[in-house]
């Protein structure tokens, strides 16, 4: 009996001491899935803009129902909209970096990567005063090098574990395109507690497919946090 005692509390520990190493792990990684699924917290997050045409509905939408949202924006838009950029930080969402040209990175070389990184960081510095925290890579698509070139701009990288697949709404190379219909439904009946959302500033149906989003979730008791607030970080 004592032997299998024993046996029991070596296995406790060692299980203890494996689940906190685990989430030491989950703590310092450089790429974010999802948030805990101990609460009903989910970030929606919007990659691409600001667009005026998609990026302006969405917010005003983000108002109408108090959310807050997060926005993976490109440098080159950033630069033509910086009035969007201040709209987007003001009404308290979160603000991060998705390449300057959104190439896909991991077919360039390191050196453009670095390019692309930075380039978008100083335009959103110059516009806001801060450097974001957070980084997605287009298609969410990366490789070792890439990691490193993020870690050393001092951002992690945002993925996503919920994706509305409305990058289709507009885009000719897709046959069977998204309606708002359709968005809505992938999300509303595939949400889980700490889901980071994909969704993208373009299209209508994105547009449209919002505020039943928004609505619905919360009536299953969801609430909308930014990446910030889903992973417990300063920003």
């Amino acid at each position: 009996m004592k032997k299998y005692l024993l046996m029991i509390l070596l296995y406790i520990l060692c299980f203890s001491a494996v689940s906190y190493s685990l989430t030491e792990n989950i703590q310092r990684s450089p790429v974010i899935w999802a948030g805990s699924t101990g609460n009903s917290y989910v970030a929606l997050t919007f990659d691409d803009g600001p667009k005026p045409e998609y990026c302006i509905p969405i917010l005003d939408v983000l108002d109408k129902y108090d959310v807050k949202a997060t926005f993976f924006i490109i440098g080159r838009e950033a630069r033509w909209h910086p009035d969007l950029v201040h709209r987007i930080v003001q009404s308290g969402h979160d603000l991060g970096n998705h390449t300057y040209s959104h190439f896909r990175l991991d077919s360039l070389s390191r050196e453009q990567v670095y390019t692309e990184l930075k380039a978008t960081n100083e335009i959103i510095f110059s516009i806001i005063g801060m450097r974001p925290l957070y980084f997605r890579p287009p298609g969410g698509r990366f490789n070792g090098m890439v990691l490193e070139e993020v870690q050393k701009n001092n951002m992690m990288v945002i993925n996503w574990t919920l994706n509305a697949g409305d990058y289709t709404v507009a885009s000719k190379y897709f046959k069977n395109l998204k309606q708002a219909k359709d968005i809505e439904s992938k999300i509303v009946n595939n949400c889980k507690n700490g889901d980071i959302i994909l969704m993208h500033n373009g299209g209508g149906p994105t547009i449209e497919s919002l505020p039943n989003i928004i609505i619905k979730l919360k009536e299953k008791g969801f609430t909308f946090v930014t990446v910030s607030d889903l992973l417990k970080l300063q920003t």
